[in-house]
């Protein structure tokens, strides 16, 4: 968690400065290096080491192809991907709230059949990435079915890497995010579903002092200026410096959407302003990795940011720079962008500490960081959640789990 990219609340994370077990294991003692008020966030979701340590390729591979869980309101009673189905039971040996349902089925299926699921009462809650399509249908259902979105944990951002001959130049990275039509790529990558426009670097739409920070627009003309004055010329079509192409490589985690569509779509607009774009889809840890002297890696990532609990690690996360070390043979882990300016790191820190408001912090970054053309926020992703009037719920949308942090009270009544 504070060293590899990539990692969520990693900045959090490095400020442990020692970890000691005590009565056997029963009592933990954390120390911190500086204080962190957002100490909290990073133990909310503990797993005993035993369910970790024979895990095949290690702890970072552990979520790849299995779902280490423990001391919850349910158990796994079957996992079936081929199938993609997942039976859960009520945990018996759980100490808190028991489920008031015996068993929840989760199942699998295209916008359609989970329609045609909601309309017969076979199943009784939808929760789905739907495109416009897929919310008109849900819509179709009348008053027996209520749709909500539910946002999820996470922002799309265009992370502009400072890497290779090009982007290095603050003018050029600039001149890119004129060219590009964020709504138009906004609306590929989200088909007109849920998921909300985001216009900040740190908060999301969903986070309580979210307002739009953003001043960039489309605007092909400063585009062409931009370029210009950094010594590139348009010839024939392609950008060009002492006959060099502007050339520039995007990447997007494989088989992930809406990640991929969304580098298509950065990729054709690119392309038609003059730009030469290579696109690579490698898997998500491999796309996650610094870049270094050997393997410059994509200029552009189409990645995610996490919206936490706590959104000054996610500011010190995504845009801090590396931590120091006294050690020369230990490379320090620095964010996913390569991103670092000293002139910013007191405010992060200061931020991260407590000893700022988060508020002012923001006020007085994040006009820097859209001047450098550190990143491009898009949308928060969201999914569609539908639930038969039958299905007695909680709170279906709430923040980071849902819609299952209301899944123990599920109660289905008769009709």
């Amino acid at each position: 968690m504070r060293d590899e990219p990539g990692g969520v609340d990693s900045a959090g994370y490095r400020l442990i400065s020692d970890i000691k077990a005590e009565e056997g294991g029963k009592v933990v003692t954390v120390t911190f290096a500086a204080p962190y008020p957002g100490w909290r966030s990073l133990f909310s979701a503990l797993l005993p080491a035993h369910l970790l340590k024979d895990a095949p390729g290690g702890w970072d591979q552990v979520l790849e192809t299995g779902f280490p869980a423990t001391a919850g309101p349910f158990s796994i009673k079957q996992l079936d991907i081929p199938r993609g189905e997942i039976v859960l039971e009520r945990n018996e040996r759980y100490w808190e709230q028991p489920a008031v349902a015996d068993r929840v089925i989760l199942r699998r299926a295209d916008q359609a059949g989970l329609v045609d699921a909601l309309r017969t009462g076979h199943d009784q809650l939808v929760v789905a990435r739907t495109d416009e399509a897929g919310v008109a249908m849900l819509q179709t259902l009348g008053a027996k079915v209520t749709v909500k979105a539910a946002p999820r944990p996470t922002v799309l951002n265009l992370v502009f890497r400072q890497t290779g001959p090009d982007l290095q130049d603050e003018r050029v990275r600039t001149a890119l995010t004129h060219i590009l039509d964020r709504d138009a790529i906004i609306k590929a990558g989200t088909g007109g579903g849920p998921s909300v426009r985001a216009d900040a670097l740190v908060l999301a739409p969903s986070q309580a002092g979210y307002a739009s920070t953003g001043p960039q627009a489309h605007d092909p003309a400063a585009a062409q200026q931009l370029l210009t004055q950094a010594g590139y010329a348009l010839t024939s079509g392609v950008w060009t410096q002492e006959g060099r192409p502007l050339s520039i490589t995007i990447g997007a985690p494989a088989d992930k959407e809406p990640y991929v569509i969304v580098a298509k779509e950065v990729q054709k607009q690119l392309v038609a302003a003059g730009v030469q774009v290579k696109l690579v889809t490698p898997t998500a840890d491999q796309l996650l990795r610094p870049a270094t002297a050997a393997e410059a890696g994509p200029n552009i990532l189409v990645a995610p940011r996490p919206v936490g609990d706590n959104p000054a690690a996610v500011l010190a996360s995504m845009y801090g720079c590396p931590a120091r070390s006294n050690d020369s043979s230990v490379v320090p882990p620095g964010n996913i962008a390569g991103f670092c300016d000293p002139s910013m790191q007191p405010v992060i820190d200061a931020a991260l500490t407590g000893s700022m408001s988060l508020s002012d912090a923001i006020a007085n970054l994040e006009p820097r960081l859209w001047r450098q053309s550190v990143a491009v926020p898009l949308f928060q992703l969201a999914d569609s959640v539908a639930a038969r009037s039958e299905l007695a719920t909680g709170e279906l949308t709430a923040p980071l789990n849902a819609p299952f942090a209301s899944a123990v009270t599920w109660r289905r009544n008769p009709n």
